[in-house]
């Protein structure tokens, strides 16, 4: 009689699979230090701050929203005290945040004002660099990874 093999259960938590689950608390706005590619386009998600501070290396506080924002915003007409905004959160890149052997990205997190709903069902929002970006709905401006940084 031949045995029928089982396939492997179906876990809905990804960190029951050995991958990292993204959703954790944002440390700050940005890093105190911004860091980027000379040859790449300027990060969307650097701008001016006023009256942050720096805590463990991150920027905290501050107003509500960048320089580069509130620029944008009277561009466009939306007041500073809009209700129409929305947290949008990143993960930290390597080259930004040391996370040290085997580690986990951290989260930045900031208030985006929103223009308007893509056809895609994408939010486009005023990025913190001042210029139009288009997020997911969840809030992450990217698919966040769920894997481990390696590093040897």
């Amino acid at each position: 009689m031949r045995k029928i093999a089982r396939r492997s259960p179906v876990f809905a938590d990804p960190c029951s699979r050995g991958l990292l689950n993204p959703n954790r608390p944002p440390i700050g706005r940005q890093p105190n230090e911004a860091k980027w590619t000379p040859s790449k386009r300027d990060p969307w998600y650097y701008g001016s701050i006023r009256g942050f501070e720096v805590v463990s290396g991150a920027l905290v506080g501050g107003e509500r929203f960048t320089v580069e924002q509130q620029l944008a915003m009277a561009h466009h007409g939306i007041p500073l005290d809009t209700r129409e905004f929305m947290f949008v959160r990143r993960q930290a890149t390597p080259q930004e945040w040391s996370m040290g052997y085997n580690g986990e990205r951290v989260v930045f997190g900031f208030d985006c004002p929103i223009l308007s709903l893509t056809p895609d069902q994408r939010i486009r929002v005023i990025a913190p660099d001042g210029k139009p970006y288009n997020v997911r709905q969840d809030g992450w401006g990217i698919a966040p990874s769920r894997q481990i940084v390696v590093r040897y």
